[in-house]
Formats: structure tokens, C-alpha cells, sequence
């Protein structure tokens, strides 16, 4: 499992290029024009506040697997993506069929959390079940 992957072709000799362009870049020119909106009084301070600190974290993170492309890494990668690709379109049918038809019936909490509890676990599965077939690998 400690075995490092292999990064993709088009991050090799020119990643620092396409940091600058993609992500630093996008990243100066929106945070200039939230500045912009703040001053002006159209936005609040704390939805800037927001914004940085968010993609901030958002950036390293990034880095983060760029970096070291772990197996552990890809492995949670692709759980996370199968939680929210597969997850979701699930919880979205599942609170359409349990939540509004028990919720007058039995309370809001139950079905709410059968229904979050069932679309994670599905998702996570068959993300992991993906990704495990890739070898965890990255989709490029």
C-alpha cells in the first residue's frame, strides 16, 4: 500500500505553469473583485473572509495530492468521489420516497437519517469497489 503513483504525463515539467494559470490566477482575480464588492458595500466583509479561507484550504489540498500521490490518498479520493457522484443522485431519490412520504408519520430524524446513512455507505462502496478495480489510480 505504500507504493507511490505515478504522477499524470501533463503534470510533468510544466506544473508550476499551470498552477500559476488555473489556480493562483482564478484565485487573485476573484479575491480583487470580492475586495471590490466589499468596498463598494454590496458584499460583506465575512463572505470574503469566507472565500479565503475556504479555497485556501481548498488550494493545499490540492497541492497536497498533487505532491504525494499515495495509494492511502487516492484510495479516500475515490471513496469521496463515489460518495457525492454515486451518494447524492441516492439521497436525492431516497428523501424524495422516505423523507416526505414518513416524515408526517414519524418525525423528520428517523427517515432523514436512514436515508444520509444509506446513500453514504453506497456510495463510499461503490466508489471504493471503482477505485479498487483502478488500482486506485488516477482517473488521467
Amino acid at each position: 500500500m505504500s507504493e507511490r503513483l505515478q504522477k499524470p504525463r501533463w503534470w510533468k515539467g510544466t506544473a508550476r505553469s499551470f498552477w500559476i494559470v488555473f489556480v493562483v490566477l482564478p484565485y487573485s482575480v476573484m479575491l480583487i473583485l470580492l475586495g471590490m464588492l466589499v468596498v463598494a458595500g454590496f458584499v460583506e466583509a465575512q463572505f470574503l473572509f469566507e472565500y479565503v479561507i475556504v479555497t485556501a484550504l481548498a488550494i493545499a489540498f490540492a497541492y497536497y495530492i498533487r505532491t504525494t500521490s499515495s495509494r492511502a490518498v487516492w484510495r479516500a479520493i475515490w471513496i469521496m468521489a463515489g460518495i457525492g457522484l454515486v451518494g447524492f443522485p441516492i439521497f436525492l431519490v431516497l428523501n424524495f420516497l422516505l423523507i416526505k412520504t414518513l416524515s408526517p408519520v414519524v418525525g423528520f430524524l428517523m427517515p432523514f437519517s436512514i436515508t444520509m446513512a444509506a446513500a453514504v455507505l453506497v456510495g463510499a462502496f461503490v466508489g471504493d469497489q471503482i477505485g479498487k478495480r483502478r488500482h486506485y489510480k488516477p482517473i488521467v
